[in-house]
């Protein structure tokens, strides 16, 4: 048994393992970084939706007002005409008036709705950057290991053809081996090639 051969099998398994997996996380991480950069964010309002509830409640309540206080002024003015003239002008501004509270209120709802969505549009791209950047790092150190292992394990690139530079192919050089039908790893290599064509 060759022992020193089955440690270089053991090795290169592990490390062709190990490269093959980070192979896979850097396309794993390409991709959500590419998914996460497709992704658009919420659009931000430029100006506040005005709500049509509050203009159709502006209205309801100037015509109900109206409608109220010419009842008013007509049982007012048979009663005391003078009377009568005096309330007049404030049973024609006060519909107006609730009308205007109505839809200032109104207004005032619909810019907090637009500064609390332009807030939560900025909150999500924040965070689609920072998730960006985070994956953009974890792919660069992944490069950087997948770099360091691909120069490690070129120094075998003389004694491992292409085909064998797998984790299951130096596992069948290492079982070849262990079991002593070869002697060497370069037989043990030439023996797995030669089967798996």
């Amino acid at each position: 048994m060759n022992q020193d051969g089955i440690r270089l099998a053991e090795m290169l398994a592990s490390k062709y393992g190990t490269f093959h997996s980070i192979g896979k996380e850097i396309e794993n991480r390409e991709f959500a970084i590419n998914k996460a950069r497709a992704a658009a964010s919420a659009p931000k309002m430029n100006r506040p939706e005005t709500k049509g509830v509050y203009v159709i409640l502006a209205l309801v309540a100037t015509v109900s007002l109206y409608i109220v206080g010419g009842l008013v002024y007509l049982m007012v003015w048979s009663m005391a005409y003078t009377y009568a003239n005096k309330i007049l002008p404030f049973i024609m501004l006060l519909p107006l008036i609730v009308a205007a509270i109505i839809l200032a209120v109104g207004a005032e709802r619909g810019h907090k709705e637009m500064k609390a969505h332009n807030a939560a549009a900025e909150r999500e791209e924040e965070g689609r950057q920072k998730k960006i950047g985070d994956l953009q790092q974890e792919l660069d150190d992944l490069r950087s290991q997948a770099q360091l292992l691909q120069s490690e394990l070129d120094e075998y690139v003389d004694r491992v053809p292409e085909n064998m530079r797998t984790r299951n192919r130096m596992m069948q050089v290492k079982t070849h081996l262990e079991t002593g039908d070869v002697s060497t790893f370069e037989e043990a290599v030439t023996l797995v090639s030669g089967s798996n064509k």
